[in-house]
Order: C-alpha cells, then sequence, then structure tokens
C-alpha cells in the first residue's frame, strides 16, 4: 500500500504584478510540508519575476 504524501505542492505569485497590473503570473512551483499548512502560515519568498525583470515578493497561491 502506498504512503500519503507529506508535501504539498504551490505556486508563488509575484505581488507586484498582481497589485499593478492585476495579473497573477505563477511563476514558480515548490512544495510545503504538511506541518506548516496546519499552522495556516503563508509561504512569501523573494525571487525574480521574468515579467517584472525585478526580485519581487511572491506570495503562496493555488495550485492550477
Amino acid at each position: 500500500m502506498a504512503k500519503k504524501k507529506s508535501k504539498s505542492d504551490i505556486s508563488l505569485v509575484c505581488q507586484e504584478c498582481l497589485t499593478k497590473k492585476k495579473i497573477t503570473h505563477r511563476n514558480y512551483r515548490t512544495t510545503k510540508t504538511k506541518g506548516i499548512q496546519t499552522q495556516n502560515l503563508k509561504l512569501n519568498l523573494r525571487k525574480y519575476c521574468k515579467f517584472c525583470q525585478k526580485t519581487q515578493s511572491h506570495k503562496e497561491g493555488a495550485v492550477k
């Protein structure tokens, strides 16, 4: 019998594009452990956005 996954997939959304251009650019996909999910903490990282061409804040969004 297969084990349950202890991680889930999430996508990172550029906040600069979301607030100024009203476009959700999902630039990165990563995983998040189930322990952090139960605490309802949102992941927030500074990553490069190829649409803004800058390093911007990326927050956790739903995977489509």
